[in-house]
């Protein structure tokens, strides 16, 4: 059996589309028993609760304290070391100088838009991305790009494997489902969906085409709902107020985002940028139509389902948005958006992971230069550990 650590460090910080990947893996690994299909002893990091629910092995650990990196790499070696890991598997970018490390990566956007990588959290990416022994990318995208701000990685190094959906969650739901879900919280027009962060670092969610269309009177006669990401801002509710429309800024579980969807006269998703983009993939699975960008990953969860825009013309958003309401492509998504969804399973997902997590183990048993590579990062992090006590 090959022990692996799962450290779920990234729930301790949000609980964005990266929470949600990492969450919905292993409860699929674990509910699929696919775990014990590859081999794997499933060894949780439990900083957060999260799975703290889940019938496997766990070690409970301190929350991902981002200004002592140093000292928490210390403790997660001697956790690895203790328990005899063969592999750790990080929900964010840590790693330990005691066992390999495989990567999921999913995305490289820090690196597009140039942040300030010497920054010290992105100082640890790039220490993780060039630790580890192994990469799940989480769309041919994100692989590319991995190749290409990191050649020094073999392209065999990094397979792909897709997120994917809860078909018992995210399915077109019933009228009566729809119709309590707008009760419950009080819209009563016709809207227009988005879906988490709107902005983001460097604003390549784009949010900022809808506020366009809005102000200059482009959109259909729709409310907004906005779930998750931003509070709605200034600009947001002037453009609003200017045309009589009301925004709703709503926080919901899974089932009711799911009723979200199928309410909707259209999901708007004009990012730029994105590693993967599972608000369309769950749109589609309830039958509601999108608009999107075709920009890096967003052609592999689309397919030709997509309303498509360049993200760059307020009136093209317009336009997309009353094609929206055609009843021959709402009938034509209510029909091939669940099928289409249905080609991305998180047990698949975990499948593939967990395959990837076999090889990459073997191959770090047969690198000699991996006990070069981890001396080095102790010496590193003790460094490391020395500054960040001193501050």
């Amino acid at each position: 059996m090959i022990r692996v650590l799962l450290d779920d460090a990234f729930l301790c910080l949000s609980d964005n589309g990266i929470a949600r990947v990492w969450q919905q893996w292993i409860r699929a690994g674990v509910a699929n028993r696919l775990f014990e299909k590859h081999g794997i002893e499933p060894l949780l990091v439990n900083r957060s609760d999260a799975l703290a629910d889940l019938d496997c092995e766990r070690v409970d650990f301190p929350e991902f304290p981002l200004d002592l990196i140093g000292e928490d790499r210390r403790l997660l070696s001697s956790v690895a070391a203790h328990y005899g890991v063969d592999l750790t598997i990080s929900s964010y970018f840590t790693f330990t100088y005691t066992a390999p490390s495989m990567l999921i990566v999913y995305d490289l956007i820090p690196e597009e838009l140039d942040l300030q990588l010497a920054d010290r959290i992105w100082t640890e990416r790039k220490m993780a991305i060039a630790h580890a022994s192994g990469y799940v990318a989480i769309s041919a995208a994100t692989r590319r790009r991995l190749n290409e701000f990191f050649p020094f990685r073999a392209s065999s190094e990094a397979v792909v494997a897709y997120p994917g959906t809860d078909p018992l969650v995210f399915h077109p739901r019933s009228d009566a489902e729809v119709e309590a879900f707008l009760t419950r919280h009080q819209v009563t027009r016709p809207y227009l969906l988005m879906v988490g962060s709107r902005y983001q670092i460097g604003g390549y969610k784009n949010g900022d085409l809808l506020v366009s269309a809005l102000e200059q009177g482009l959109l259909p006669e729709w409310d907004i709902v906005f779930v998750g990401g931003e509070a709605p801002t200034d600009r947001e509710l002037g453009a609003a107020a200017k045309n009589c429309v009301r925004i709703a800024h709503l926080s919901l579980d899974d089932d009711d985002l799911a009723c979200a969807y199928s309410g909707a006269e259209v999901l708007v998703y004009p990012s730029m940028k994105e590693g993967f983009g599972l608000p369309p993939l769950e749109s589609l699975a309830c039958g509601t139509p999108i608009i999107t960008t075709l920009e890096a990953s967003l052609p592999e969860v689309v397919g030709d389902l997509s309303l498509a825009i360049s993200g760059r013309s307020a009136p093209e958003l317009g336009h997309m948005c009353r094609l929206a309401s055609s009843r021959a492509l709402r009938e034509k998504v209510r029909v091939e958006g669940p099928a289409w969804a249905d080609g991305f399973q998180w047990g698949t997902f975990a499948d593939d992971v967990l395959r990837q997590a076999k090889v990459v183990t073997s191959k770090a048993r047969h690198d000699p230069d991996l006990p070069r590579r981890q001396a080095a990062l102790r010496k590193h992090n003790d460094e490391v550990r020395r500054l960040q006590t001193r501050i």
